[in-house]
């Protein structure tokens, strides 16, 4: 009889919500207030970001504390091992973290470093999930689950450089280059780096868009589902992008997936992101 496993995730990717699925919270830091991205509300966080220029936003990594109260949480409904997978250890101590703690119980605590942030992050929760509805067993969903950025696309628009200025990602003679010249800057996952790599500078949404139809046509014959994120200022450059597809006959399984507030803070709210696996896995 196959063990009952539960999954843990971080905000730093976007969100999940399916029995067997559990997030733990990182830190939006308003004007140096901490406070859990769980407990923010969309309006409060939104009309902060965007309607108060001198409202300053960093993110901050979940305390051992945070992993040690959802680790026991889990345990105490009856689970009987975590795999429990993050946000790119090039970009937060988030994994090192629930490593640390991992270690302080009995029951197998597996940690993942995904090497990636946002809808990749996603995809790869909802590639597990399967695998475990599938009868597999979690040692081999973690062994399989450590390769999975080598086996997928990422792709991302994203609208506005000035929050990955503020988040010290990039500098600000690059942000100021892509608005002077009104180009649609785009950025992709860089394997098992862990990071994210400069990937083209299109100078209109049409671009944008096939741009991601051109990386998905190589793989079309194994891709299984696509993986669109968008933010908060995104919806009109979603809907355009679903028509896109549509009209280029493309009938793959579309799942959506909605930005967290430690995403935003990062990359900011005219973001548009394409995730599919490129293998099996």
């Amino acid at each position: 009889m196959s063990k009952k496993v539960a999954l843990v995730y971080d905000d730093g990717g976007d969100f999940f919500l399916e029995e067997g699925v559990f997030r733990v919270p990182l830190y939006v830091l308003f004007n140096d207030k901490s406070i859990k991205s769980t407990e923010i509300s969309s309006d409060e966080y939104f009309q902060s970001l965007y309607n108060d220029p001198q409202v300053k936003l960093l993110t901050s990594k979940p305390t051992e504390e945070d992993f040690r109260e959802i680790y026991k949480k889990i345990f105490d409904e009856g689970y009987e091992e975590i795999i429990s997978i993050h946000i790119s250890s090039e970009i937060s101590g988030t994994y090192q973290t629930a490593v640390d703690v991992s270690r302080e119980f009995e029951k197998n605590v597996y940690v993942v470093d995904s090497r990636t942030a946002s809808t990749h992050l996603y995809a790869f929760v909802d590639k597990m999930k399967s695998l475990l509805d599938a009868g597999i067993d979690a040692k081999t969903v973690f062994e399989k689950a450590k390769f999975f950025s080598l086996k997928s696309f990422g792709g991302f628009f994203i609208g506005d450089l000035k929050h990955l200025v503020s988040a010290g990602r990039i500098g600000r003679g690059k942000a100021m280059l892509g608005s002077v010249f009104n180009l649609k800057p785009m950025l992709r996952q860089a394997k098992m780096e862990g990071i994210l790599e400069p990937w083209a500078k299109p100078r209109t949404f049409k671009g944008v868009f096939q741009l991601m139809l051109d990386e998905y046509r190589k793989h079309e014959k194994k891709v299984e589902r696509i993986y669109v994120g968008y933010g908060f200022k995104s919806t009109k450059i979603l809907e355009d992008f679903v028509s896109f597809l549509k009209e280029n006959g493309v009938t793959t399984e579309i799942v959506f997936t909605r930005l967290s507030s430690v995403i935003e803070v990062n990359f900011g709210a005219e973001f548009l992101s394409i995730v599919f696996f490129t293998e099996e896995v």
